[in-house]
């Protein structure tokens, strides 16, 4: 892992990428004519990010070198990391393990944390509707998970090889004080994990989905659904959207 540059601390990173995504956001609408500014501002609550997470700018920030391939990473993967720290979860539920990457930042981020991570199997028609890339990125079981095997946090991440549909939340309910999803980014897929990631969250847990940006439109449409029923909220200048379970 590599200890994040000086300017990537979280104030810092906010600002250096959001100049660049406000004007790619602006270029996209005006060329498509999409409204994702509109409808993130108008549905969504714009989530002030030292407010909900006070503790976040005192993180020290890691990041390893598969997340820096694109600005999108570099920004957020380090957020996220920052905002586990701060809430240093007990335990972690992960829809979407791919290589593991981020299941691993997790750990490493909240080191007492249980960590329980679902990916599907190889070999396994997916129940819920793919988009063409999401099926050509199924991977096979020896690499789902690589980056978290044989290092030290292992121990305390568990594997599911299953598909969301057919995966059952009992025994699970409650249990999670931080959900991850980051798996399929159908409309169905993201109703699907989403519902089971409110039956699973902790009173005070936090649900964060990922890609949520003009670039998956049915992901944003699920999301805009769910909001007529659960607050959910948008960290600007990100593709993270999130939810604060304070029932």
């Amino acid at each position: 892992m590599l200890l994040a540059p000086f300017w990537m601390i979280p104030k810092t990173i906010l600002k250096y990428k959001g100049y660049g995504i406000d004007a790619i956001i602006a270029g996209y609408e005006s060329i498509t004519g999409a409204k994702f500014s509109y409808i993130s501002n108008t549905y969504f609550k714009k989530c002030d990010l030292f407010t909900e997470f006070p503790e976040v700018i005192n993180q020290d920030v890691r990041l390893s070198k598969t997340h820096w391939n694109s600005s999108h990473d570099r920004a957020e993967y380090p957020l996220l990391m920052a905002i586990c720290a701060s809430l240093q979860p007990k335990r972690i539920f992960e829809f979407g393990t791919f290589l593991g990457e981020a299941t691993r930042m997790f750990a490493i981020a909240s080191p007492l944390s249980k960590i329980v991570t679902l990916n599907i199997a190889e070999n396994v028609e997916p129940v819920l509707q793919l988009n063409e890339k999401e099926k050509i990125d199924l991977i096979s079981n020896d690499k789902i998970g690589v980056y978290f095997k044989n290092t030290p946090e292992e121990f305390r991440i568990t594997q599911i090889l299953d598909d969301s549909f057919n995966f059952s939340t009992i025994g699970y309910e409650g249990k999670f004080d931080l959900i991850w999803i980051d798996a399929g980014h159908s409309y169905e897929c993201v109703k699907n994990d989403s519902h089971k990631a409110f039956q699973m969250i902790s009173s005070g847990g936090y649900i964060f989905w990922h890609d949520f940006d003009s670039s998956q439109p049915e992901l944003v449409k699920a999301l805009l659904e769910i909001s007529k029923y659960k607050k959910i909220s948008w960290i600007p200048r990100t593709s993270i959207a999130l939810f604060h379970n304070l029932d």
